[in-house]
């Protein structure tokens, strides 16, 4: 976190309910540096245990989500009330659940299904449909952004990241995701997190889960 703060990088922090709950207890001190740095932070809605969606009840799924937004609204200021699904899996009722509760958008990740599904999914954000006609806004990661993150911190350098990013359209933003444990699977965590922030390219600008244009699409089977 404090690297984030050190190089000036935006970045948009996902903590299930529980693992905030560990923050509370063991570190609060990574809690106060988030609230205390808003113009670095934000943290988007996430469920109290990471689970397997698909297999909750309506009710089970209800109340996993409402202690999750709880535990994030008791220690987070800058939240942005878009939802990070366990293992990006969501059904149509859940999406329902979650345009009822007022959250604005979630996110899919095309590297998490088979090819025939992964091409049907828009490579730009788009509206997606849950139960009894609910809409809600989808954003649509890059997976091979996540994968020159991590030749990026394999290899101590940026040069995979910066590539990939600049390889998009001008002026089209990209939705990068990468998990939180990465780093901490190899020797030399911190020194791998820094070398790759501070070698990013001074023409990526990071921005925060606003403004984004989001086209409206029939649905997504």
């Amino acid at each position: 976190l404090e690297l984030y703060v050190t190089y000036k990088k935006k970045i948009v922090l996902g903590f299930p309910g529980a693992t905030i709950a560990d923050l509370a207890a063991f570190n609060p001190e990574s809690i106060n540096l988030i609230n205390s740095h808003q113009e670095i932070f934000q943290v988007i809605i996430r469920a109290f245990s990471h689970d397997i969606a698909l297999l909750r009840t309506a009710s089970g799924f209800g109340f996993n989500l409402d202690y999750g937004i709880k535990a994030i609204k008791q220690e987070f200021d800058n939240i942005a009330f878009f939802y990070l699904p366990p293992e990006f899996m969501c059904t149509a009722m859940q999406i329902h659940k979650l345009h009822k509760t007022g959250i604005t958008g979630i996110f899919i990740n095309s590297a998490r299904f088979d090819a025939q599904t992964a091409q049907r999914i828009p490579t730009q954000p788009y509206k997606i449909k849950g139960l009894f006609d609910t809409w809600i806004d989808c954003i649509p990661f890059d997976s091979e952004l996540t994968t020159a993150y991590l030749d990026s911190i394999h290899n101590f350098n940026a040069q995979s990241w910066n590539k990939s990013i600049q390889q998009n359209k001008p002026n089209q933003p990209a939705y990068s995701w990468r998990d939180g444990e990465s780093t901490f699977l190899l020797p030399n965590t911190l020194e791998r997190e820094r070398t790759w922030l501070s070698n990013e390219s001074d023409q990526i600008k990071r921005n925060f889960l606003n403004a984004i244009p989001i086209e409206k699409i029939s649905q997504v089977n």
